[in-house]
């Protein structure tokens, strides 16, 4: 009798979920999980054939299932009062510094990585190529790493991929640079970016290497309240929020976002700051590819910036410098990095990531197109 109980219950589950995964409206874009939620699936024999259509179902349905936010919050609670330590791949440090947890076999990539940066670095030999490689916040504060949790050597495979950067790249070392800064607040704590201040450290090496004079860090505090992506995943209770600053200097700068057609003359957005990602108040979140113009900077030769998002924090304390900086995201840009180069009239480029997302990054071989 109990057996028919529970599956009748279970039917009933099942029954009022499907209800209402057909009734509940649906939303394009989680803001608990930052990140846009499965569309229904294109429906052909070709996706039917090779079994797209029904992952991107199971995926659908899994993200619009009814009231699934609120089961994303219980989880998260019922995992934390258990004492567990981790969360979405998410790691509730000491003194409320959340960690990402980072796959040890990623380290597998560095020799593919290798050879697009080595590619790139024999097409333009006659280029100047810089690149700069920031490591995840965890290599410095091992001291909050949560006890017995693993983790990647992230010394060792910083200093592996260093090592075998081509020669005549010029290499920006994170590791090195931040490490006599480590009891700064040079990254947030919720979030996987650096601050502004380890942004500026980085910025200070490099202005030095091309022989200028850095501009002094002279921050304001736009925000006092930022639960960054680690807080996202990791729904963790009574944590701490980050503060988000920017650098303030006397030059006007414009952002043309080449992917939108759209001309801002800030490269700030005021409006993120009301969202749950304020990480976006740099240069409205993440483009494919963008045009930053400071008219009154002094070198007017052209800059190229490869990135990920981690560029946003240091791209505005290179406009004090260059007149002209081209900006593309290869993880949206789908266009020809030569004929970019070519047609902008490219001699300067940086490339710049986080280590474990360079590691992780599968559209570098658009570098080499």
């Amino acid at each position: 009798m109990a057996e028919k109980l529970l599956i009748v219950l279970f039917i009933s589950m099942l029954a009022i979920g499907s209800i209402g995964l057909l009734l509940v409206p649906k939303e394009s874009f989680s803001s608990i999980e930052n990140r846009p939620l499965e569309k229904w699936p294109r429906i052909t024999p070709e996706t039917i054939l090779n079994k797209k259509a029904m992952t991107q179902f199971e995926t659908y349905v899994s993200d619009h299932f009814p009231y699934r936010t609120g089961w994303i919050k219980t989880k998260a609670f019922v995992e934390q009062v258990r004492g567990k330590k981790e969360n979405n791949g998410i790691y509730l440090g000491r003194d409320g510094y959340l960690f990402e947890k980072v796959d040890p076999t990623v380290e597998r990539q560095v020799d593919r990585q290798i050879r697009e940066i080595e590619t790139f670095a024999e097409c333009y030999e006659e280029k100047s190529i810089g690149l700069m490689l920031i490591p995840p916040s965890a290599i410095f504060y091992e001291q909050q790493w949560p006890a017995f949790a693993p983790m990647a050597d992230l010394v060792a495979m910083q200093r592996t991929i260093m090592e075998r950067i081509p020669s005549r790249v010029t290499t920006y070392d994170g590791a090195r640079m931040l490490e006599p800064y480590r009891e700064q607040y040079i990254y947030y704590k919720t979030d996987h970016h650096w601050t502004t201040r380890g942004a500026y450290i980085a910025y200070a090496h490099y202005a030095l290497q091309q022989g200028w004079e850095p501009i002094n860090y002279e921050p304001v505090v736009v925000s006092e309240q930022f639960y960054g992506s680690f807080d996202t995943r990791g729904q963790f209770i009574r944590r701490e929020p980050d503060r988000l600053e920017r650098p303030v200097f006397n030059n006007e700068s414009t952002l043309y976002i080449e992917d939108r057609n759209e001309l801002r003359h800030t490269l700030y957005d005021e409006e993120a700051l009301q969202q749950k990602d304020q990480y976006r108040y740099f240069f409205g979140g993440v483009h494919a590819a963008m045009q930053l113009k400071t008219p009154d900077a002094p070198i007017e030769e052209p800059l190229l910036v490869v990135k990920d998002s981690y560029a946003h924090a240091l791209l505005p304390f290179l406009t004090a410098h260059y007149a002209n900086i081209y900006v593309l995201d290869l993880r949206y840009y789908n266009g020809s990095v030569e004929q970019y180069m070519e047609d902008h009239h490219i001699d300067h480029v940086l490339l710049l990531w986080n280590t474990t997302t360079f590691l992780e990054e599968t559209q570098l071989f658009k570098l080499n197109r």
